[in-house]
């Protein structure tokens, strides 16, 4: 059992070598269909398209040291009208930021933000080799937030997160952050990990979830010192102080849309949601193009300047 239990640990939670690179030149692998649901070559080649002319935009790397001393790296885009205003965009599971957000990232310029994109620890150029799935990157994220204030102490900021980064962004909504941060948007985020690792346990892996969740639960903790069964997505949102936008494609197999209406349901601030059909995991605004986001800006512009 433990030898089980920390062989899914180190394939669940230890950096994986695809968080350091693209690897989105296969969209014909089976298991990647799989999971993520239709159209996945219309979001491969979307990316695959945008990275380069996205790559050559002038950046700030920005470098902060975690609570726990790792060193996180990040990459500040000064949007080329001076604005106060900053989107922080967290990218999801085995993925380094501007993989995920190039295509995103032109689309909040071209609507007046500076952007920050960090790369989440044990993912891309930072540090670290353990996933905690948002627990640890949510700690991080506030010190990105701090990072944002010292530069414009009267700036506005959204968080966005996508999948692991929408669970991050959203186990922020119940705590007590700078009066800068305005609002979030999260995209197809799971409700907790408790949820998420029994889907894909009867659903992609094939094992029973019982007793594995808790043996893994037990390795994860001695490791990291969180507790996912605690803390979750879920239990914030249902004390939520931010508003909250929620975006899910329909045809998500990795995360289903009933996590997100979940998370929905018990949100106790001001929030709104949009499916965007025939969309799988994190291809919402992919497939909901200009749907999308009109509704991302409709809803910032209800509580940012």
């Amino acid at each position: 059992m433990c030898i089980i239990s920390n062989k899914i640990f180190n394939g669940m939670f230890v950096r994986n070598p695809n968080a350091n690179h693209d690897n989105d030149d296969n969209p014909n692998d089976p298991n990647r269909q799989k999971l993520m649901g239709p159209h996945l070559d219309d979001y491969i080649n979307t990316k695959l398209e945008t990275q380069k002319p996205f790559g050559a935009l002038p950046f700030e790397i920005i470098n902060i040291k975690s609570h726990d001393g790792i060193n996180l790296v990040g990459r500040f885009y000064a949007n080329p009208k001076k604005t106060n205003k900053t989107a922080i965009l967290i990218h999801g599971y085995n993925s380094f930021g501007v993989r995920e957000y190039c295509y995103t990232g032109f689309k909040y310029i071209d609507k007046g933000f500076n952007i920050l994109i960090p790369d989440n620890r044990a993912c891309g150029d930072s540090e670290g080799n353990i996933c905690t799935f948002g627990q640890l990157e949510s700690e991080d994220t506030k010190l990105w937030i701090n990072k944002i204030v010292e530069k414009y102490p009267d700036g506005e900021i959204f968080l966005q997160g996508s999948s692991l980064g929408g669970a991050t962004v959203l186990l922020l909504s119940n705590q007590e952050l700078p009066k800068n941060v305005k609002a979030i948007v999260s995209d197809c985020a799971y409700s907790s990990i408790t949820r998420e690792f029994k889907y894909m346990a009867k659903n992609v892996v094939g094992i029973p979830w019982f007793p594995f969740l808790y043996t893994v639960q037990h390795v994860f903790k001695k490791k990291t010192g969180c507790d996912f069964i605690y803390k979750s997505p879920l239990k914030s949102v249902s004390e939520a102080k931010l508003p909250i936008l929620f975006i899910h494609g329909e045809s998500d197999r990795f995360i289903p849309k009933e996590q997100c209406q979940e998370l929905y349901d018990v949100c106790t601030s001001d929030k709104d949601i949009l499916y965007v059909p025939e969309a799988g995991h994190v291809g919402a605004y992919v497939q909901g193009k200009d749907t999308y986001f009109n509704k991302v800006y409709s809803f910032l512009d209800k509580y940012m300047k």
